[in-house]
């Protein structure tokens, strides 16, 4: 298959029973493997550096993935629930009462 002049051929010996697994759901989800694994080199490149050392020495499984994707989105609606307090505390501050 000719590649695009913006794509690049992206190849790897990967453990096979990995390989089955995901041949398996995409297509059993009816993903095309190409879009999924696009979609996981993005997620990859994302991952701060430490993650990514994780992954690679493999101290990382499933669940500790989960574990950690759970505690991001716990720190990102943190921040939100603090902006959101301070944007709220800006906002009173300039409503002044009314004189009657």
């Amino acid at each position: 298959m000719a590649e695009k002049k913006y794509q690049k051929l992206l190849s790897a010996d990967v453990d096979s029973e990995l390989v089955d697994l995901f041949l398996t759901q995409a297509d059993e989800r009816g993903y095309k493997k190409k879009r999924a694994l696009a979609a996981a080199t993005k997620l990859w490149v994302e991952l701060p550096v430490e993650i990514q050392g994780q992954f690679i020495n493999q101290s990382l499984n499933a669940n500790s993935f989960l574990i950690l994707v759970q505690g991001i989105v716990d720190e990102r609606i943190e921040k939100g629930y603090a902006d959101g307090k301070k944007f709220l505390a800006k906002r009173q501050k300039r409503k002044r009462p009314r004189k009657d």
